[in-house]
């Protein structure tokens, strides 16, 4: 058994974790403006925070306000928060010319150099702010303060429609919990020694995915749909929570614990 930590769960609606094309065609927008010529390529630090209509391109970065993180546009087109050489989070992207845009409707979205969104924060509204904070945190906010998107928020939760794909994690706030997304189709649960606590016994179904469905119940299925293992849980609108003493919880939209392992 082995698990690539590299790789980080942004939960896209499956905030799985990829993005629909309905959804992409429903919130594209007009391109961004061009950078100055002659820029492209060039490492530039853009302050710690992007306004809408601004956008990084290729080696374009944030640093937060004490200099320790980054969220880095790589050439390779993966968005990356960095705290030194250490990858927090990644929107798992790639494509050379990729680029990340504070969209005018609100929207954070990592396109492809044609255009395509290849991942998206889902979130909308006028006058929004991406800031990096001091504590690598990346928070988008509406005009009014509001906090509408941060990784923090999401790396350890796993909303309504969302799912894990092979190779995707959970990871808990304090970092000492991992719930992964195995290549060979098994959810294991384990703890910072590695050590396994809890698995979906689904293993030898490579591909197979984890799914937060909408009627609360959480299902790993195979490539084809199949139904491989469930929380057997109904929460309407439910979300699953991978808390910090290990647990996975399922809570109702009134946050009542509808599912514990």
């Amino acid at each position: 058994m082995s698990f690539n930590l590299s790789r980080v769960v942004l939960v896209t609606s499956v905030v799985a974790l990829a993005v629909l094309p309905a959804v992409q065609a429903a919130q594209a927008v007009a391109g961004p403006p061009e950078k100055a010529a002659g820029a492209v390529g060039v490492p530039t630090s853009l302050g710690s925070s992007l306004d809408v209509d601004e956008k990084l391109e290729a080696d374009d970065y944030l640093r937060s306000p004490n200099q320790r993180f980054r969220l880095y546009m790589q050439k390779d087109g993966n968005l990356v928060v960095r705290d030194g050489e250490q990858a927090l989070w990644e929107s798992r992207t790639a494509g050379a010319g990729a680029f990340a845009y504070l969209q005018k409707d609100g929207n954070f979205v990592v396109r492809s150099a044609s255009g395509k969104a290849l991942w998206t924060s889902r979130t909308s509204g006028t006058g929004v702010r991406l800031t990096l904070r001091d504590d690598g945190d990346v928070v988008i906010r509406s005009g009014s303060g509001k906090a509408l998107w941060s990784w923090k928020s999401t790396s350890w939760r796993l909303a309504t429609d969302e799912s894990l794909k092979a190779g995707d994690y959970l990871r808990s706030l304090n970092r000492k919990y991992l719930l992964h997304m195995q290549a060979d189709g098994n959810l294991v649960l384990l703890n910072e020694a590695k050590r396994v606590l809890w698995h979906t016994e689904t293993g030898g179904n490579p591909s197979a995915f984890a799914h937060m469905q909408k009627d609360g119940n959480f299902v790993v299925r195979s490539t084809s749909g199949k139904a491989l293992w469930s929380s057997g849980k109904s929460a309407p609108g439910g979300t699953l929570y991978l808390q910090d003493d290990g647990n996975l919880v399922i809570r109702t939209v009134d946050g009542e614990a509808a599912w514990t392992r």
